[in-house]
């Protein structure tokens, strides 16, 4: 019931953690029952993954949301980062993100967090347009186009 209120953005955060103490199967189950909610209120999936990007995948194929997914936190290599972009999946990148996976990163598929340290987000974001070779003020607009196409769905 509380999903369906519209200060609620988002399903999440849900994942797959293989680091977690939960068996991946019990992790499976509650996440395939958040993607259906996520579908059913028409609201993206905010997705925490650990060494578990095969089976996010897997089930990203198996399920073909409609809904947009967006893994937080991302610190993945570059081969993974590229078999993520192969599903249309979002990312979002706080301040220990991989450089050569914001290299690879297309602008319409970045957001920027501080989920992970101490850094304030203009900080984030200041690096990550440095890294880029784009101005802070060009990121900032697109993530915030981003971050509305995501959340703020019509």
């Amino acid at each position: 019931k509380a999903v369906g209120h519209p200060s609620v953005l988002a399903i999440g955060e849900t994942g797959l953690d293989k680091l977690a103490s939960a068996d991946i199967l019990l992790q499976k189950e509650a996440f395939v029952r958040q993607v259906l909610l996520s579908e059913s209120v028409g609201k993206p999936l905010v997705i925490h993954c650990v060494k578990a990007f095969n089976e996010l995948i897997e089930l990203k194929k198996r399920y073909r949301p409609q809904m947009p997914w967006v893994v937080h936190g991302f610190r993945n290599n570059l081969h993974i980062a590229c078999r993520l972009m192969q599903e249309n999946i979002y990312f979002s990148l706080g301040e220990r993100y991989q450089p050569d996976v914001l290299q690879h990163v297309p602008l319409e598929c970045l957001l920027a967090e501080t989920d992970e340290g101490t850094q304030d987000i203009r900080m984030v974001i200041g690096r990550m347009a440095e890294t880029k070779n784009v101005e802070v003020s060009f990121l900032c607009d697109r993530i915030d186009e981003n971050a509305r196409k995501i959340f703020f769905r019509q």
